[in-house]
């Protein structure tokens, strides 16, 4: 008995999900980051959960509060040598 068999619209395999492989877990030398509906930091913890810094502003990204490292706290923009906000290369300060 002989058996034969053709395909001609043979698929390659899907490539692996892109999760595959990724982290896993997170440890205390990882920094997680959560901001609010503008782009603003608001909390700052390790990989773990353990709180490492917060931040809050007045209008126009004065800081209110602020215990965070990071740079980018007001709506996601770098921050000057006066720790006020840019936006468009210009320093936005209250009156």
């Amino acid at each position: 008995m002989l058996l034969a068999g053709c395909s001609a619209n043979r698929e390659p395999p899907p490539p692996p999900a892109i999760l595959e492989g990724t982290i896993q877990t997170l440890s205390d030398a990882d920094d997680l980051l959560f901001d609010d509906a503008i782009g603003s930091l608001s909390e700052q913890t390790t990989g773990t959960g353990n709180a490492k810094g917060s931040f809050a502003s007045y209008t126009l990204g004065i800081a209110r509060y602020d215990t965070s490292n990071e740079t980018r706290k007001y709506a996601n923009v770098p921050r000057d040598g006066l720790a006020t906000p840019r936006s468009n290369g210009r320093a936005q300060l209250c009156g």
